[in-house]
Parts: C-alpha cells; structure tokens; sequence
C-alpha cells in the first residue's frame, strides 16, 4: 500500500509539470485553444510515469492499483463537490451525474497505470526518449486540433474566429440571420432544472455540469424535437453562497415557467431584463428581442424566455455610459456578450477567451501590472460600435465564459475558459504559465454555469 500511495503521490507530481511543459509550449507558439490535449495528456502521463517510478520490473498490478487509487480519489472529491457531507446528495447528484465519459476516463487512467507498472524498470535514458517524443507528439497535435476545421455550411449561420492575437486572447462572433433562416429559436436553460430540487433557487451542482455534458443534454432534447442544437453561451450574472452553491440574483424565464421573484444585482441601472418573444409573436408584429430596464413579475409570462440581471452596452444604437459594476469594468478578461440589429433580422454572440485565469487579471490589476490578454467592458462595448450593432448587452464572464458552435453533423467546438483547479505560476513572453492539477475527465476542471442561452436551428438544411 505504501508503494502504491508512493506512485499516486509521484503522478500527481509529475501530472502538473507535464502541464507546465505544455504551457510552455503555448507560451511558445502553440495555439492557446489546444489546452485541452494538454489537460487530457498530463493526467495519464503522470500516472504512467508513477507506475514506473515505483513498480517492480513487469509488476503491471502494481501500476494497476496507482490507476485506481487516483480514480478513487478523484471520486470522493466529485462527490464531495456535488454533494457535501450528505451521503444522500452523493447518490442523488454525485452517482446521477457520472457519465459514460467519466467511466471512460477512469478505465485509461488504470490502463496508463498498468503500462506504467509493466514496463518496470526501463532504464532512465529510454523512458525519457519515450516521454519527450510523446510530448513532442502531442505538441504536434495540439497545434494541428487547435486550427478549427471548415464549418459545415448551415444556411443563416456564421462564425468568425478572430486570433489569437498576440497577447493570446481569441474572438469569436457567431451570427444567426433571420432573414436567410427564420426557423431559429434562442432560448435559455436553467442549470437548476436538473438538480436533485429542481427550481429551489440554490443548484449545488453547476460546477460540475461539464461544457460538454450540457451540449449533449441540450443536443439531444433539440434532436427530440427535430432540431439541431448550433450554439451554447453561458448566461446571466448569479450569486454563490457557499462552496459551489448557487443562486438567482434576478428572475428569469425558461418556457412556460416564471422563475426566481428575485431582485438582488446592484447597482440597479445595470441589471436590465433580455427578453425574447415566440415565433407567433414576431409574425404579429412584435420585436424578437427586446432589452428593457425592468419588466413587472407579473408580465415576464408574456415572453418566450427572460433573463434578468444583464449589463446594457448599446441601446437604440447609443452607448451606455459605463461606470463601475457588473462584469469588472475594467477589469481584462473573457468575456460573452450579445447583440442584435434593430429589426430583430440579425443576431450576434461574441465570445472574447483569455488564456489566462480571472484571478490572474485581478491580480495584475491590484498590483499594477501589465494585463495579459482579456478584453474590459469598453473593449467589448467599441466592438459593438464599430459594428454599427444597435443593441447589446453584456453577459456574466470572466470564469464563466463557455462556448459551444456546432461544426459539423456530430462535431461541436468547445470552449470554456475557467479553470477551477489551475493557477498562474508565472508569465513567459507575457503569456501565462499555467500549472493544472490533473482531472479525469478532463472537463471537469471547468467551472460550470447556473444558466445558458442557447441557439437551435432546423435539422433539414
């Protein structure tokens, strides 16, 4: 047991300095959207590294049991995440929410242990050689993965990928023309809908709601109703209380459901509603989108979809004055935003990635540094006005950043910029050097969302 906690000791050690070389690399030149290699790579190099470290020469089993003593540690954190000291919430979010994705996951981590144990003791300079050409392998593949490939033409929709810039920083805008496809439909979903105390104002659970677990969540509902699912962005500001506990700050509306009689974002002029009305409605003649200071409780029911607690930017093709508030001002981060032009014709989701953490901007702030990649309200907000965009608002953003598009027919590009369990150990070449400690799956090291607005289009083209 001692050699075996020895190993699990060593891969996780080993596990972050893969991730450091990783980051170096992107430091370096590597496309700063390839991290995800990166975060699948340096678990499973760590653990096959452990094995060897400790195993006796063919002793697989021991590597085995390095593979499962990380799984197992991994699992009591995902449920202490979920469910606290409730052994109740551990069966009712911890066990509900494992997927095939985790299992998947977990059976490489014993396999990478396994080979790790069974190659024994190599000798230094060939595990070496073996490892270097490993990473420079999948340093390869990193920059090749990280290029986004042809989108697959889907009539009224667009994305533009701008970057990265120099800093790092990555812009995508996302376009949805009604006028070339009216059969869009934007909508929202509430992350406290699949709780296990669905609609109680408090989602224990959306860190660890994955990017990837809501898009299939969300992509199977919309196949359900002969959709197609085309885009995910995180949506509204939220509060947390307590550990990973979440809770509305202003209420919303997601299908027929009036939720959350809240009223807790200040300061009060910038927590405006983003309302959008139903198909019926706009061939009556109403605006499919509307961007009001207030809507009365008792008349959110008139609309599809609501969402409170948004940051006005542009308004009847006016700029807002910005002042101190939601989303950080000044602060440079990621940040997700939308707009639209005045007949409602033309929709725009712009996404802005930081490669470094929300923590490390605010860091850099305080301490007068140099900012390194990230965009502020104003950055945002020029955006828009150099568009000739007439109407946008901002979203929550920062670590709470997500991005899904649809690319092709079962393809979607992910992007979620918070990293829960990472940190900023330095800059090279004023880009960020990132240290990661090793999660399985890997996309559990995002930080989730409390709700998403989201984009389906027909499923004929």
């Amino acid at each position: 047991m001692l050699r075996v906690l020895l190993g699990f000791v060593c891969a996780l050690l080993v596990s972050v300095g893969f991730s450091l070389l990783f980051s170096l690399a992107i430091c370096c030149g590597v496309d700063p959207e390839a991290r995800f290699v990166s975060d699948a790579a340096s678990p499973l190099l760590g653990i096959f590294t452990g094995a060897w470290l400790v195993s006796r020469k063919y002793s697989w089993t021991t590597g085995a049991w390095i593979g499962l003593f990380y799984v197992v540690a991994w699992l009591e954190f995902w449920m202490y995440v979920m469910g606290r000291f409730n052994p109740l919430l551990w069966l009712e979010e911890g066990v509900a929410h494992l997927t095939p994705s985790h299992l998947l996951w977990w059976a490489l981590a014993v396999l990478a242990g396994a080979l790790g144990g069974w190659v024994g003791r190599v000798r230094w300079s060939r595990l070496v050689a073996l490892l270097l050409a490993v990473f420079l392998g999948l340093v390869v593949f990193m920059e090749v993965v990280a290029h986004p490939a042809p989108m697959e033409p889907i009539p009224g929709f667009q994305v533009e990928r701008i970057g990265p810039q120099e800093d790092q920083t990555t812009v995508y805008l996302l376009t949805f023309d009604f006028a070339k496809q009216s059969r869009f439909v934007v909508g929202l979903y509430d992350c406290d809908s699949d709780d296990a105390q669905p609609y109680d104002d408090s989602n224990t659970s959306y860190m660890g709601q994955s990017l990837d677990g809501l898009v299939e969540k969300l992509g199977y509902r919309a196949t359900a109703a002969h959709r197609q699912l085309l885009c995910a962005i995180n949506g509204g500001f939220f509060g947390e209380s307590g550990f990973s506990v979440a809770h509305h700050e202003e209420p919303m509306v997601e299908g027929d459901r009036v939720l959350y009689d809240v009223d807790l974002l200040r300061p009060r002029d910038q927590a405006w509603f983003l309302a959008i009305n139903s198909s019926t409605s706009v061939l009556g003649g109403q605006s499919r989108f509307s961007m009001l200071p207030a809507i009365l409780w008792q008349k959110l029911g008139n609309y599809q979809a609501v969402l409170g607690g948004v940051r006005p930017l542009r308004v009847d093709g006016n700029s807002v004055a910005l002042k101190p508030g939601a989303g950080a001002t000044s602060l440079q981060c990621s940040r997700t935003s939308i707009g639209w032009s005045a007949d409602g014709s033309q929709f725009y989701v712009l996404v802005v990635t930081d490669p470094d953490s929300e923590a490390a901007s605010q860091m850099q702030r305080k301490m007068h540094w140099p900012h390194a990649g990230g965009w502020d309200v104003r950055d945002v907000q020029k955006f828009w006005e150099e568009k000739g965009v007439p109407f946008a608002l901002l979203f929550d953003g920062g670590e709470s950043t997500q991005l899904a598009y649809r690319q092709g027919a079962d393809d979607y590009r992910q992007l979620a910029s918070g990293y829960e369990y990472s940190y900023t150990l330095g800059y090279f070449r004023q880009r960020p050097l990132l240290g990661t400690l090793p999660i399985l799956p890997p996309s559990e090291g995002h930080r989730g969302v409390l709700n998403y607005l989201y984009v389906e289009g027909p499923m004929d083209r």
